[in-house]
């Protein structure tokens, strides 16, 4: 199999992943867990923000790598 192929399937099906390695930076808004520390109010709209995106590129690449047949 060609390495680069190999390589561009496995960035899309590792891509819907991505938003789970985001969650536990989300965690920050809760006292009970964080005390003192917690995120501030800009930086958890910042952090859900961020997470909104990351969820949506999550969704559009394979569908974007299915319309484009690969990218190619």
């Amino acid at each position: 199999m060609d390495p680069v192929s190999l390589t561009e399937y496995a960035v899309i099906f590792s891509i819907p992943v991505l938003p789970l390695t985001y969650l536990p930076i989300l965690v920050g808004n809760d006292p009970n867990v964080m005390g003192a520390h917690v995120n501030g109010p800009v930086t958890r709209v910042l952090g859900w923000a961020y997470f909104g995106l990351i969820c949506l590129l999550a969704i559009a690449a394979p569908v974007l790598f299915v319309w484009t047949n690969g990218g190619g």
